[in-house]
């Protein structure tokens, strides 16, 4: 009889258990851009859940910078959200390579805010709501160091980080991240080799057509 109540008693532990597993199973739901977000079942149930369809960085971003959309055959997106639906397409013209220009204001995983309006050297467009979402592989930014001045990329957003890269001449970068003063670039140094590093907004230029003085 002892036996029998402690497998009682055990049995009636596993259903509780199982059954608390797939409540939080049920509350785990994807977001549209393939991350998952755990929701509190409780908070569904009394339809107070708050969802964060932006969840941005809390740092001010101010960056210049223009298309640089190494598939120039179609056309460059413009979403209403980080990998979200598609709300205006930036067509290149031909096989020429046809340079938009951007003002950032955000960035989110790799993608970045757009602010209205986008200039071209051909065409311009307005951003339908008047800000719109574009990935950082398509958006390119050239250093300022016209006089030949030694530039070093860090770590991280700070001078007291590890320099991963320097160079002494100008050169194009994709963009990775932006924070405050900061910008976290993608590209090569002059000796070829690939890196991934931070360096200060005054150093780099949004226009590849002219220098930015």
């Amino acid at each position: 009889m002892k036996t029998t109540g402690t497998i009682i008693i055990f049995a009636a532990i596993l259903v509780a258990s199982c059954s608390q597993s797939e409540s939080e199973v049920a509350s785990e739901n994807s977001s549209g851009d393939g991350t998952t977000i755990s929701t509190d079942t409780s908070e569904i149930n009394s339809g107070n859940v708050v969802v964060e369809d932006e969840l941005e960085n809390n740092c001010t971003v101010s960056v210049d910078a223009y298309i640089a959309d190494p598939d120039a055959s179609g056309p460059t997106n413009v979403r209403s959200s980080p990998n979200g639906k598609v709300v205006l397409e930036l067509i290149h013209d031909g096989e020429e390579y046809e340079e938009y220009f951007l003002s950032l204001v955000g960035s989110q995983d790799g993608w970045f805010k757009v602010e209205d309006k986008i200039d071209g050297i051909v065409n311009a467009y307005s951003i339908p709501g008047g800000l719109g979402w574009i990935h950082g592989s398509v958006i390119g930014v050239d250093t300022r160091n016209y006089g030949g001045e030694t530039l070093d990329f860090y770590e991280s957003a700070d001078e007291n980080s590890k320099v991963v890269a320097t160079i002494k001449s100008e050169k194009h970068f994709k963009l990775k991240d932006s924070c405050g003063d900061w910008t976290q670039v993608e590209g090569s140094d002059e000796k070829g080799k690939k890196f991934v590093g931070w360096i200060k907004n005054e150093w780099l230029c949004g226009n590849p057509l002219t220098t930015c003085s």
